[in-house]
């Protein structure tokens, strides 16, 4: 950010301004940062009346002032036909996406047991929170997947909340508090409009409507007033109800409201630990003028991470998925509504007549059969035939329909669709494969981005857990695989949070990867229990689904933690039995060695007198060995 655009923060002259100063400068960064999101809000609510399949209107740019739609015009046609492959696309690749993120695992700090112990923990907490009552993950995700596709950007809010119940060994506490993570929609927020990277943003504004009563009683003694406001998601609700006649959103049914707006600024180095304002209807109602400087972030820590589709170099707001998809969509839709249009034609028995007067049409309520009267000054009549040539359509609607398979990334197989031509398994595993794998762009960013949130609720866990809390890992078999407690300090200096990548894998990969370890014996206990280990090894190297569990029947009741202490009590009776075996075999042939370097005396007879000595001799069935004369 330059100089030029930096924001300029309260310093200690501006103590002194009037409340008004404050948020007239709040307000101007309102003001900037929405007048950028405005400009994508109109390609938003188009891609999501895409999806929903209201594909022949679409939105004014001015959405808060109208929900008025533009009907698309389809030349020569009275139907219009509409085929919802953005829907097929879309539904396909969310369902892969989603069930292929990374599972988030704590690192150690250092090599010392109790960080890894502390990092086990973390790993654990990060498991149970999964499918906690106030996260719920994976819906969490699954919605936060659907919003990047159609909007190409969403953001998770990750804070503590000391209003919610906790829960410990005994059971639930009410008031007793816990983190809290939410899924934040693009019409929530608004982003810098100037930042120095795209990846993380220098400041955001999360807005929302409340009635003022509630924050008169959150905020006292500011008399918040109610005042007109405009809505995107109103917008949004009253398009997808199919309302098109022309409204004014600046007068909504909650006229006891106000728009609550809420500042964050990052951590940065004049301001490590960030910044926070609050204000609504031209009042500022957190911090108070002056004490700017208490106003820092609750962690010290960015509460938001935004998750992005498809990045653009220089451009803010990313690409979503259905967006290139739309053109090719309007015009697969025309030409199947001209098809339509043709066939009806030829079976609705158009005809053509010359004479004066008008023939009279009348259809038999019994049989259903048309009789047509004709004037009696007819002079020729015919029915119309409507032979034309529909093979360029069809060829143009498949050339369509391969274009929108290659911009959305997969193909009729990853559909569950048959190939128009024979193709062999191979070919079609093969393409399934590619399909998956063309996501691996896009997961890899998101699971950065969940590497962040699950390093923001160890950091909520380590300052807040005060009081034990119950840590209960259960199993894809919803069975309790461990059910114990822990403080916040057992963490200890855990901060750092990796993704552990799923393999993108087909069903038939999955029946193929289980066969093969089948055959190779890697299903069946062995009493070694070093090469059980390294059985264990290579069945989680399978990444199959739910292979945890199926690890832990394999070794009950004992744990891989105990196999692997065994294993190296084992290994290490085992180096030292080899080490003390090369000593022993070392020291005799180092005696051997000198035995032979040694000079031996001359030996003689009962008489004195020398005698030759001969060549050691070889036992029966080894080599001779040359003796020393």
């Amino acid at each position: 950010m330059t100089a030029s655009t930096r924001i300029p923060f309260i310093d200690d002259q501006a103590v002194e301004k009037r409340e008004a100063s404050i948020v007239a400068w709040l307000e101007e960064l309102y003001t900037r940062a929405k007048a950028l999101r405005e400009q994508q809000e109109p390609e938003w609510i188009t891609n999501i009346l895409f999806l929903a399949g209201n594909q022949q209107e679409q939105a004014r740019t001015d959405l808060r002032l109208l929900t008025r739609r533009i009907p698309t015009v389809v030349p020569e046609t009275h139907d219009k036909l509409t085929i919802n492959v953005i829907y097929a696309m879309e539904r396909q690749a969310a369902a892969a996406f989603r069930d292929h993120l990374a599972r988030q695992i704590a690192v150690p700090a250092t090599r010392e047991q109790e960080d890894i112990d502390a990092a086990e923990i973390g790993t654990d907490f990060l498991t149970q929170r999964e499918y906690n009552q106030h996260d719920d993950e994976p819906d969490l995700r699954l919605r936060e997947v659907l919003w990047a596709m159609n909007t190409g950007i969403c953001a998770r809010a990750t804070a503590w909340d000391s209003r919610i119940s906790g829960y410990t060994k005994q059971g639930k506490i009410d008031g007793l508090g816990d983190l809290s993570t939410r899924c934040v929609n693009p019409f929530r927020f608004h982003l810098c409009p100037w930042p120095d990277d795209t990846s993380d943003v220098p400041w955001l504004i999360e807005s929302d409507v409340r009635d003022i009563s509630e924050l008169n009683d959150v905020y006292p003694g500011h008399d918040v007033k109610a005042e007109e406001y405009a809505s995107a998601m109103d917008a949004l609700d009253r398009l997808a109800l199919n309302i098109v006649e022309a409204r004014d959103l600046r007068t909504t049914h909650r006229t006891n409201a106000a728009v609550l707006k809420c500042l964050y600024i990052a951590p940065r180095s004049d301001l490590p630990q960030g910044r926070r304002y609050i204000w609504a209807d031209g009042k500022l109602l957190f911090p108070s003028p002056g004490e700017e400087a208490g106003a820092v972030l609750s962690e010290g820590e960015m509460p938001y991470v935004l998750l992005r589709w498809f990045p653009i170099p220089g451009r803010i707001y990313p690409l979503p998925f259905v967006s290139p998809l739309r053109d090719l969509q309007k015009q697969i839709n025309l030409t199947v509504s001209q098809l339509v249009e043709l066939k009806n034609r030829q079976l609705r028995g158009d005809y053509a007549f010359a004479g004066s007067g008008t023939p009279v049409q009348k259809t038999s309520k019994a049989t259903g059969q048309k009789r047509i009267q004709l004037p009696t000054n007819t002079t020729h009549f015919e029915f119309m035939q409507y032979n034309l040539n529909t093979s360029e359509a069809e060829i143009l609607l498949e050339r369509f329909w391969n274009y929108f398979m290659q911009i959305g990334g997969l193909h009729e197989q990853a559909l569950g669709a048959n190939p128009a031509k024979a193709v062999t398994a191979t070919q079609v595993a093969l393409l399934k494969e590619s399909d998956l794998a063309g996501l691996t762009l896009f997961r890899s960013g998101f699971d950065a981005a969940y590497s962040k949130v699950a390093r923001m609720k160890i950091l909520l866990a380590k300052n807040h857990y005060d009081t034990p809390r119950l840590l209960r890992v259960v199993g894809e078999d919803n069975q309790p695989r461990k059910v114990g407690a822990f403080f916040g300090s057992d963490l200890r200096n855990t901060e750092d949070v990796r993704p552990r990548p799923v393999p993108v894998l087909s069903e038939f990969q999955k029946q193929e990867i289980r066969q093969n370890a089948v055959a190779q014996g890697l299903f069946t206990a062995s009493p070694d229990p070093v090469e059980q280990l390294a059985k264990i090894v290579a069945l989680r190297a399978t990444g199959l689904p739910g292979i945890e569990e199926e690890i832990e029947g394999m070794l009950a009741p004992m744990t891989e933690d105990e196999l692997k202490k065994i294993c190296g009590e084992l290994n290490g009776l085992r180096w030292q039995t080899a080490v003390e075996l090369a000593k022993t075999e070392l020291a005799q042939l180092t005696a051997a060695q000198q035995q032979m370097q040694t000079p031996q005396e001359p030996t003689t007879d009962d008489y004195g007198n020398p005698v030759e000595q001969q060549p050691m001799q070889a036992p029966p069935g080894q080599p001779q060995v040359a003796g020393v004369a």
